[in-house]
């Protein structure tokens, strides 16, 4: 059976600003991580949690601009962290195209062995 992850299994290493956070998910059984970033969009009646893969050199870059807990002085913009929106992992809201992802569905010249 193949390891299944969500979106609370998100691990947030950095927060960008209000609702935006640079993380990564680890795959235990397989032993590969996938370099995210997550978003708190508003959807229908409420803020979900939706998240998205990028590259590792991304995932340092952005966690140079980051705090650990609470917000940075000098917040990443929308405008800065929406260019990342790209490949979908998995969501919370009724609208997105899947609430939980295996690693076939991830690029996998993304992801990296640890």
């Amino acid at each position: 059976m193949k390891e299944t992850l969500k979106t609370k299994d998100f691990i947030s290493d950095g927060i960008l600003n209000c609702g935006v956070m640079v993380g990564r998910y680890v795959f235990e059984s397989e032993r590969i991580t996938v370099y995210a970033l997550s978003a708190f969009p508003h959807i229908g009646g409420s803020d979900v949690m939706m998240t998205y893969q990028i590259s590792k050199q991304d995932y340092y870059d952005l966690l140079d601009k980051s705090v650990k807990h609470g917000l940075p002085t000098f917040p990443v913009s929308n405008e800065i962290t929406d260019k990342y929106h790209v490949f979908f992992l998995c969501g919370e809201s009724a609208y997105c195209k899947r609430h939980e992802f295996t690693l076939d569905d991830t690029d996998r010249e993304l992801a990296e062995p640890y």
